[in-house]
């Protein structure tokens, strides 16, 4: 048994089976197809419905704690040498300074937006646009971290790569390579002869 009831943009699709079992559907109405003689909408992706509300209710939560690691980073910044522990060491002005500056940035690309929102519209949100205006909850640290450690440690071991390499074959070596390899494909031209050392 099926049964569609529209709701605003959505339409609301419920089968129940021979167990009595309900399985419930919501769908864009924009995109519907024809499936035994009943129109039943297809999905679309993964697109988020909110409100302009909600969306700047979520907006001012995230512009809140930019400010506060702005201000923390500002007050990081203004430690002196007699303030520093050893748990707390003083951290280097200009990381501090970079810190704040990038999220008093965050702040104000986010107020931006924010002032652009229409309180009484219904926004659509794709995943880029949920990334884009920071609406997704943030990650928690360990897995920020972990994240990070993965993108540092593929640049890591290529970097430590390269390095051995040049252990075990002198740059000569590519040198001799690179001058023979030029002179082979083009030995008739002038510019060639010269790169190659001819």
């Amino acid at each position: 048994m099926f049964a569609i009831w529209p709701s605003a943009n959505l339409a609301i699709l419920i089968a129940v089976d021979d167990d009595g079992i309900a399985v419930v559907v919501l769908a864009n109405l924009r995109r519907m197809t024809m499936i035994q003689g009943l129109q039943i909408a297809t999905v679309d992706g993964l697109k988020l419905r909110l409100t302009g509300e909600e969306v700047r209710a979520l907006l001012e939560q995230r512009i809140d704690a930019h400010r506060r690691r702005a201000e923390r980073w500002e007050r990081e910044q203004a430690r002196t040498p007699e303030e520093q522990t050893e748990e707390e060491p003083l951290l280097p002005e200009h990381l501090c300074e970079h810190e704040a500056t990038r999220y008093r940035w965050r702040v104000e690309m986010l107020e931006f937006i924010r002032e652009h929102v229409d309180g009484s519209a219904v926004y659509l949100l794709s995943e880029a646009d949920l990334l884009f205006a920071e609406l997704l909850p943030e990650k928690p640290g360990s897995v920020q971290q972990a994240e990070y450690e993965e993108q540092t440690g593929v640049a890591f071991n290529l970097e430590r790569l390269t390095k051995r390499l040049g252990e075990i074959t002198p740059m000569r070596a590519f040198d001799s390579l690179i001058d023979s390899s030029i002179s082979r494909h083009r030995p008739d031209d002038p510019d060639c002869s010269r790169l190659a050392g001819v």
